[in-house]
């Protein structure tokens, strides 16, 4: 077993609209926060929604989520969801966005909360390093292998612990901005040469390893292209 973190994706770059593009930012309140997902039921976005209603009740704080995503399947019940909590003026859903409308997602956000029940394989909290967004995510396996201490982590189905994390970022502008400060760092630390040079010594370290065995025995068996998959 070998762990390779996830390069920093290259969205940083993709800053231009196209001509049939319309920038979001007039639409956008003056502090959100930011979940990039796709609308499924293991992206875990009723967390989020408590978590909203957490911030309401127990730190007397208002703060909009705004959402992007394919719809999966779960659309229909989010909104059920979000009209049981009483939660219609909180959430914006955008659907799918530009790379450049998603650039400025995260640059203008509170906080990027990424409440995912799979990973630590995400893109997101990586592009919002990049971007000097600060992450919010979930604390999966291998999240700090991942994220290290660039990024606060929560339980993943516990709301109290995520508003928690929430206020923290909102109520300091100095933690925020140190938080800020790591993401960069990581986001720079990592890029994609760095990837495939490590998956390239792990292929490298195989070749002698798979000297063990008689190669041309598992192409005539057909184990070999089975094993290829």
């Amino acid at each position: 077993m070998r762990v390779i973190p996830f390069f920093t994706p290259e969205i940083a770059s993709v800053q231009n609209l196209k001509r049939d593009d319309k920038s979001i930012e007039s639409d956008l309140p003056d502090q959100f926060l930011f979940y990039p997902a796709r609308l499924m039921s293991q992206k875990n976005h009723i967390t989020i929604f408590k978590a909203l209603c957490v911030l309401k009740s127990k730190y007397k704080l208002k703060l909009p989520l705004v959402m992007v995503g394919k719809d999966n399947g779960n659309k229909h019940y989010l909104f059920e969801m979000i009209s049981q909590l009483k939660l219609q003026d909180d959430v914006i859903y955008l659907g799918e966005v530009s790379f450049p409308n998603l650039v400025l997602l995260y640059k203008k956000a509170l906080a990027l909360v990424y409440a995912s029940m799979n990973g630590p394989d995400n893109f997101p909290p990586l592009e919002a390093f990049s971007l000097g967004c600060p992450v919010i995510a979930s604390r999966l396996e291998g999240a700090e292998e991942q994220l290290g201490d660039n990024a606060l982590l929560f339980e993943t189905m516990n709301e109290e612990e995520l508003a928690e994390r929430i206020y923290s970022l909102y109520s300091n502008d100095d933690f925020r901005s140190e938080l800020i400060l790591r993401g960069y760092a990581r986001a720079a630390k990592w890029k994609a040469e760095d990837y495939v040079k490590d998956l390239l010594a792990i292929v490298d370290e195989f070749d002698k390893v798979s000297q063990a065995w008689d190669a041309d025995f598992f192409r005539i068996t057909g184990r070999w292209n089975s094993l290829m998959k």
